[in-house]
């Protein structure tokens, strides 16, 4: 009878165990992992460089800005963004999306000052994370007009695209998009057909003609749900390797949908799509609820850039007045993050986004059509290396102190795992709490088999 009780207290131990085992197995399983293939990958907006409808000039609130006309987060605009790429670094954003202001680079024709731009890319390549370029505002001299929004020549916008490739080519490699929202009339006040002759197709050809391996992204539409103006564009005889769209407030896995849709019947099934903007402020709606939505869901989407990474205001100068408050941010204005922050985080760490698309054999750079009331296209200007550049921001900058009420940058920077090697918060244990977690219950079926045997048990007290 006894050695019966203990076999069965033996037999429940076992079972016990194995019950348990499988049990934390399964709780490990079922829970998706951090970075795993189901949604896109990510990145995120920072500061606009310009507003020209409420200042002609650098954003005092952005990485472009100019002291003193910068704002007290600013004091040391490279010193900021530097922080600012860290943070995006630690999030497991891609890369940071960020308008190239072609007025404050080229500032009369063929005179370019890359000081600033020089700063920024140094930043980017000590932190360890990508800038994706946007090509974007004529400057005045190029006809720009008062607001930055009139098309250039075909000339200008390729000697421009291509200058800038050159100079940055290696940094670069993940794409250069030209323009934002152009289908709106907030930031281009042409057709889409001028678009393609006059923006697209120019710069395409300038940034091809010095690495055919730089994908061209055409400039995210800020208002084509239906995807018309993709279509017009497309029709136009536009050249451009990644689709991209902004969505706020609507559906951006429809729009993607329709996207892939629009390409498709044009025979371009292949070109991936990027949501170049997406967001939401956390003063008035959910964050977490949209970014679950468009990371936590397979869709055409390829990548997915929020905006912004840190809550900003919009401001006119000079001096820089705050004229409206934002709560876009995945931070708060002192760095500090929010609970969006690690919600993005725990989808992104470890997802990366699929490689560029294939370049052996490069659809040749068309060349530069002019309206007809266009000048004819000259042959690309090459910047004169021998003029004097100005010296970038002094490498000292790169390394700032913490900002009031945020964490110290040095700490913000981690690596990007692999897959599996993290898990989604609140989804899941990592693999030391599980081996942990298994071998406390292995020790209670063992003790549990000792105590039903009383004579291993007097064998085993002593030496416990």
């Amino acid at each position: 009878m006894k050695l019966r009780r203990r076999s069965r207290a033996l037999a429940v131990a076992l079972a016990g165990a194995l019950v348990g085992t499988t049990f934390i197995w399964l709780a490990w399983s079922a829970a998706p992992a951090a970075g795993a293939s189901s949604g896109p990958a990510g990145g995120v907006n920072v500061e606009p460089s310009m507003r020209p409808w409420r200042y002609v000039g650098a954003n005092p609130q952005s990485w472009w800005c100019q002291p003193p006309n910068c704002t007290s987060d600013f004091a040391n605009p490279v010193a900021t963004a530097t922080s600012e790429m860290q943070q995006a670094k630690a999030l497991g954003a891609q890369n940071v999306r960020l308008e190239i202001p072609w007025p404050l680079i080229e500032t009369s024709s063929g005179v370019y000052d890359w000081s600033r731009a020089d700063a920024i890319f140094q930043a980017a390549s000590q932190v360890g994370i990508t800038i994706e370029p946007i090509l974007m505002w004529t400057p005045q001299w190029a006809g720009g007009g008062a607001q930055l929004t009139n098309p250039p020549s075909a000339g200008d916008m390729q000697a421009f695209a291509q200058a800038f490739a050159q100079r940055y080519d290696s940094g670069i490699r993940r794409g250069v998009e030209i323009w934002n929202e152009e289908d709106t009339g907030k930031y281009f006040t042409g057709s889409a057909a001028a678009y393609v002759s006059q923006i697209l197709n120019p710069a395409y050809a300038g940034i091809k003609a010095v690495d055919t391996g730089i994908p061209v992204i055409l400039g995210g539409t800020g208002a084509d749900s239906n995807g018309s103006f993709l279509g017009a564009v497309i029709s136009a005889g536009g050249h451009f390797d990644i689709a991209a769209f902004h969505n706020y407030g609507g559906s951006p896995i429809g729009q993607a949908q329709t996207y892939q849709t629009v390409l498709g019947n044009a025979g371009r099934s292949g070109t991936p799509i990027w949501l170049g903007e997406y967001g939401s402020e956390s003063g008035t709606s959910s964050q977490i609820t949209l970014i679950q939505q468009v990371l936590g869901q397979s869709s055409p989407i390829a990548m997915a850039q929020w905006y912004n990474l840190r809550d900003t205001d919009s401001w006119t100068c000079c001096p820089p007045a705050d004229v409206d408050a934002g709560t876009w941010g995945l931070l708060t204005s002192g760095f500090s993050q929010k609970s969006s922050y690690t919600t993005m985080q725990g989808y992104l760490t470890g997802r990366t986004a699929a490689p560029p698309p294939a370049t052996a054999t490069p659809e040749p750079p068309p060349p530069a059509t002019p309206t007809s009331d266009s000048t004819p296209t000259p042959a690309p200007r090459t910047p004169a290396r021998s003029s004097p550049t100005p010296t970038p921001t002094p490498t000292a900058t790169l390394t700032p102190t913490a900002l009031p009420g945020g964490p110290s940058p040095s700490a913000a920077i981690v690596a990007t795992v692999g897959h599996g090697s993290t898990r989604k918060p609140g989804g899941g244990m990592p693999w030391a709490l599980l081996a942990a977690a298994a071998v406390v219950v292995v020790l209670l079926a063992v003790g549990a088999a000792v105590w039903a045997m009383p004579g291993l048990r007097r064998r085993v007290l002593p030496f416990i």
